[in-house]
């Protein structure tokens, strides 16, 4: 029997708690975790620190829709959702709770590879409707680059841009709205790209700083190899997918 038990819990940050950075947000829910009386595991003897993981921190001022989070605890707790939210605030909330099997390095946070923003772009944010135009010119362009399988700007290696795996702009004329999509690719060995920036550079034709254009991560994905030939699946899909296997493998070692 393993000493610890893994969970990962899927959660939305939204609100104000988006300016969390990650140090406060590990400190908020530990927290929570001692107050719900939840044993969590601790790694070393000398200076013993939580079995806790984060996946790829979120820039200050972005909400997540799905993020993710692993604790190791001490005994298995069936209402962990429950007890840890209760004592977490609104705009903190847990979406689901997956029990882990331990299947190695496989179901580590750390393989996430794509990451999807979603920006807002509220009707006026052009006051010209040339610039508009011309930024909705400029996300065409890079999208049909990266489908030709072609860097989105330029051939620059060291422009951040390159992370770009997906981008496209959605309008939505009944609601005066529009959505400019796009996904990061984690994978690259280039300079990271900060969410932040690819908006400034896609709408260079805005009024408003891009500081104040509502952004959010909608979620995450890890490529899974499991099955024998990767697949994109979010951290919780994965694990539940492990859990489906290791129920099946006790039901074929029972028979």
């Amino acid at each position: 029997m393993p000493r610890h038990f893994d969970y990962r819990i899927e959660y939305a940050k939204r609100g104000r708690l988006r300016f969390l950075g990650p140090t406060e947000l590990s400190e908020l829910l530990l927290g929570a975790c001692e107050r719900a009386s939840i044993p969590i595991c601790t790694t070393g003897v000398v200076q013993p620190r939580p079995r806790v993981g984060f996946g790829p921190s979120l820039p200050a001022g972005v909400a997540g829709d799905r993020e993710y989070i692993d604790l190791s605890l001490r005994q298995k707790t069936e209402d962990l959702q429950v007890r840890l939210g209760t004592e977490l605030p609104e705009e903190l909330r847990l979406l689901a709770v997956e029990f882990m099997p331990r299947c190695g390095p496989s179901m580590q946070l750390s393989r996430i590879v794509l990451a999807e923003y979603e920006a807002e772009l509220v009707d006026g944010i052009h006051p010209d409707p040339a610039q508009r135009e011309a930024d909705e010119a400029r996300v065409r362009r890079w999208s049909r680059r990266i489908e030709e399988g072609l860097p989105p700007v330029g051939s620059d290696s060291d422009d951040p841009l390159q992370q770009l795996h997906r981008i496209q702009w959605k309008s939505n004329p009944s609601e005066g709205s529009s959505r400019l999509e796009f996904t990061l690719d984690l994978r690259t060995d280039s300079a990271r790209c900060k969410p932040r920036e690819v908006v400034s550079r896609a709408l260079a034709g805005s009024s408003i700083d891009p500081r104040l254009i509502p952004l959010r991560r909608r979620r995450l994905l890890v490529a899974d190899d499991s099955s024998g030939r990767a697949r994109l699946r979010t951290p919780l899909e994965q694990a539940r997918l492990a859990r489906h296997r290791q129920r099946s493998l006790e039901r074929m070692c029972a028979e």
